[in-house]
């Protein structure tokens, strides 16, 4: 697999994302691709003591954000809904995890 810097990895998403039949699956292979070895994404990182730090480094095509989260070790983020939006993680550093909300049985989502 060819790695790509971050730079790489923007113009692709942008070309993925400039038409309607971009693929979940596609985007998928662009971030696994992409080599966090190389650090060019630490420019975009800041860390604070009391909460996560988010950056949105790219707006492509109005279709997407591509966005630099960084969290201390024992910090996390609120629970919270992307509503319809597809969401893609790649981990450049350390680990994190990813928890799922399940409605109660009965219960339909809106």
């Amino acid at each position: 697999m060819v790695k790509l810097s971050l730079c790489e990895v923007m113009v692709a998403l942008k070309e993925e994302f400039s038409t309607e039949k971009w693929s979940r699956q596609s985007v998928k292979k662009i971030l696994e691709s992409y080599d966090e070895t190389c650090g060019d994404w630490k420019k975009f990182c800041k860390f604070d003591d009391h909460c996560y730090y988010r950056v949105v480094i790219d707006q492509g095509n109005d279709r997407y954000n591509l966005v630099v989260l960084c969290w201390n070790v024992g910090q996390g983020t609120p629970v919270h809904d992307h509503l319809l939006l597809s969401v893609s993680l790649k981990c450049a550093r350390g680990r994190y995890v990813k928890l799922g909300l399940t409605s109660p049985e009965g219960e339909r989502e809106s």
